[in-house]
């Protein structure tokens, strides 16, 4: 292999060896605990991020705590909706920043129930 060809191996083989860690430090994440009115957590809860910085949708669903885990999120405002069975739609707006872990706790509030109406 010539000196030319060595040369030209030599950027790829510096970006094949990236730091993750540079990476991440780039990233912000965010998380939280879902709860209801009373302050019990809800699982399995559709989560749902929603971002221009993002390349499509991000989608996961609470944990038995009630907990979520968004990470790697590029700086910018994302926009969560929560669905649950049995809730009303939740939607928040967060800002996440450059190396920083943005907590929230999120509250569902029960749907009413409907009403029967007594015809049938």
């Amino acid at each position: 292999m010539g000196l030319s060809a060595r040369l030209a191996l030599v950027p790829c083989l510096i970006l094949a060896g990236a730091n993750p860690r540079a990476e991440a430090a780039a990233t912000g994440s965010l998380s939280g605990v879902l709860k209801d009115a009373t302050g019990r957590p809800v699982p399995g809860a559709d989560l749902r991020l929603i971002s221009s910085a993002l390349p499509g949708d991000r989608l996961l669903v609470t944990d038995g705590a009630g907990a979520f885990r968004f990470d790697l999120l590029l700086p910018g405002s994302y926009a969560v909706q929560v669905r649950k069975e049995g809730f009303q739609l939740l939607k928040a707006s967060f800002i996440v920043q450059e190396g920083q872990e943005q907590k929230v706790q999120l509250t569902l509030t029960a749907r009413a129930p409907r009403a029967e109406d007594g015809s049938g």
